[in-house]
């Protein structure tokens, strides 16, 4: 039975809600006064209605845009998945009965429809009940892998559809360790997965004796310099912990093919992540070594990045190998050195991107560069080339072509963010600043550039035919409220076109140009009384009527004229708040009086 959790401030039903909603541990009462076994209660139907109400299913776009994955999920996690097990170790939420990352959402059903129209059509011989956790289109659109959580078998199984046939089947009978990721990602060749796997013959995990086997010890280390630690959760208490954490964590890296054939890939390790380079020949590879730290979590332990073979999983090259950090200067822009942010260049066939701290990490050092943006192409001899030096710290590269590619770096302590275009097969030539701004002015926000997955299933740029314009999707924050954009930005003039501006009184986000010429668009639409469907707008026709794809029904029909404002108010100590009120359907102050309200206030760290 699903937990209620209704988030009304001011309107009657919400305080039956509140009044009415499920206690945990509620006694019966029999005749002579004596309790009964302890129960769970329900809420009247009318509130039970609305709180297992129906969400829209989360829509997933195939790689050639013409086909869309609808995942069903519950509107709250029932109460037996809400009391699985737990562990919190090292910055991490394992549930040790399936070897995955703790989490209470999960899809119960799968159907594809097409985009051009047609009916949507379920997924036949999907497991029951099916606890879908993740999924991925294959680069060539044929098949769809998805993980299944198993609490009853103690397993996280890896699935494939064939889009075609519309069947479901189990591809491996090896479960999938997904504690440290979702367990499995496509190969570019789309014929085979590379997976992380339970490793065979692994036992049980370390028993505690409760005895220890020695004490805990912290050193300070040579230079005693004084730094900041932030109070991180769920951290190592003890060695026992540890071993706990290392068996949890290690997997077996391997290829499983369409078959179900599996390929193992070396030896077991404590991996972090593994990913195929673009032309998957071979494999970037992070794990992580001892000596653990009681006092950060798993994401500061030492760190080994290695390149390796993807026919047999060998190390073809160390890329770093990564100390632990135990505390950073002060200030959010403080990083630490060496490699940081590595992948894979999208639009090479095997070439390493990362940046580097110019400042030894620290903000407080006055530099002209911050970070240094570096490559490395396989085979990696010679040295890597700086691609571009930053101001501020790297956040994000954007791939196209070997002409084209977005860098974006960023200065939290003001604010500021900047966005450079730069040419990755040519790092002789100048980067051209695109956009300098402040990330809090979001009147202003240009959007974000519009990618697309090329025949790899890596995500590029939209580029337009003509190769001299991007698409920019953003929210349109304004005063009136979000009214999300997608533009065209020319490289040349570096002038926009507008070609989609959601207007009142609907909502509208676009969720993806179905052609780089952007002439179609796949969005959401909904308004105050109408649920979120899907369209497809043509952005040639002047008079823009957008085609539904979906039609769900509104969720809570009951609900549907609530009213709805935002109020603005001066707290006592001069600080500005803002509130969302909700009022009964019809409800007139006058006429109908004051109202006992609900009120739900959470604080913003800032």
């Amino acid at each position: 039975m699903a937990r209620p959790a209704l988030r009304l401030l001011a309107i009657p039903l919400a305080i039956a809600a509140l009044l009415g909603a499920p206690q945990a541990l509620a006694r019966e009462e029999t005749a002579a006064g004596q309790s009964t076994e302890s129960t769970y209660r329900l809420p009247p139907p009318e509130l039970q209605a609305i709180v297992d109400a129906p969400q829209a299913p989360q829509m997933t776009l195939s790689p050639r845009r013409d086909l869309l994955a609808f995942v069903e999920t519950p509107a709250l996690p029932g109460i037996d998945v809400v009391a699985q097990p737990e562990l919190r170790l090292a910055g991490t939420r394992i549930n040790p009965r399936t070897y995955s990352q703790s989490r209470f959402s999960f899809g119960t059903g799968l159907s594809i429809k097409p985009v051009d129209g047609g009916a949507e059509r379920p997924v036949q011989g999907l497991p029951q009940p099916l606890a879908l956790a993740s999924m991925a289109w294959s680069p060539d659109q044929r098949h769809i892998a998805f993980s299944h959580v198993d609490n009853r078998a103690g397993a996280v199984e890896l699935w494939l559809v064939d889009v075609e046939a519309l069947s479901a089947r189990r591809l491996t009978s090896q479960p999938l360790n997904a504690v440290a990721g979702r367990g499995f990602t496509w190969m570019p060749d789309a014929q085979r997965l590379l997976v992380q796997l339970r490793p065979a013959g692994q036992g049980g995990p370390p028993q505690d004796e409760g005895i220890p086997t020695g004490p805990n010890i912290q050193e300070t280390g040579p230079g005693g310099e004084v730094t900041q630690l932030r109070t991180y959760q769920d951290l190592l208490a003890n060695e026992h912990d540890a071993q706990v954490f290392e068996h949890y964590l290690r997997s077996q890296t391997a290829l499983v093919a369409l078959d179900g054939s599996v390929t193992p890939l070396g030896a077991p390790d404590l991996f972090l992540g593994v990913s195929p380079s673009p032309d998957g020949r071979l494999l970037l590879s992070q794990r992580i070594e001892r000596p653990f730290s009681y006092v950060v979590p798993y994401w500061s332990f030492p760190r080994r990045i290695e390149v390796r073979d993807s026919a047999d999983g060998s190390v073809v090259h160390q890329v770093a190998a990564l100390p632990l950090v135990e505390g950073l200067p002060v200030g959010r822009d403080a990083v630490a050195t060496g490699v940081r942010r590595i992948d894979w260049r999208a639009d090479a066939p095997a070439t390493l991107v990362w940046t580097e701290a110019q400042d030894g990490g620290d903000p407080a050092v006055e530099a002209e560069v911050r970070d240094s943006v570096f490559v490395h192409a396989a085979p990696f001899e010679g040295e890597p080339v700086k691609l571009i030096d930053l101001g501020y710290r790297f956040r994000n590269a954007t791939w196209g072509n070997g002409g084209l590619a977005l860098i974006d770096e960023f200065w939290w302590r003001d604010r500021q963010t900047r966005q450079w275009r730069i040419a990755p097969d040519h790092p002789e030539r100048a980067p051209e600043l695109l956009f300098d701004r402040s990330s809090e002015d979001r009147y202003n926000d240009p959007g974000s550039p519009v990618t697309v997955a090329d025949e790899a299933g890596n995500a590029r740029l939209m580029i337009s035919p003509d190769g001299n314009g991007l698409y920019l999707a953003g929210q349109g924050a304004s005063p009136e409220g979000d009214r999300p954009f997608v533009d065209r930005f020319d490289l040349a003039t570096k002038e926009t076109t507008r070609l989609f501006h959601s207007q009142p009184p609907y909502l509208e986000r676009p969720a993806a140009l179905l052609d780089d010429a952007g002439t179609r668009l796949l969005l959401t639409r909904e308004s105050p009384v109408e649920p979120t469907n899907v369209y497809v707008l043509d952005l040639t026709d002047d008079a823009r009527e957008p085609v539904a794809l979906t039609g769900f029904p509104h969720p809570t029909p009951q609900l549907r004229d609530v009213s709805k404002e935002q109020i603005r108010y001066k707290r006592a100590d001069g600080v500005e708040l803002t509130a969302d009120l909700y009022l009964p359907a019809g409800y007139d102050a006058k006429r109908d009086g004051p109202l006992p309200m609900l009120m739900w206030a959470y604080p913003r760290e800032y």
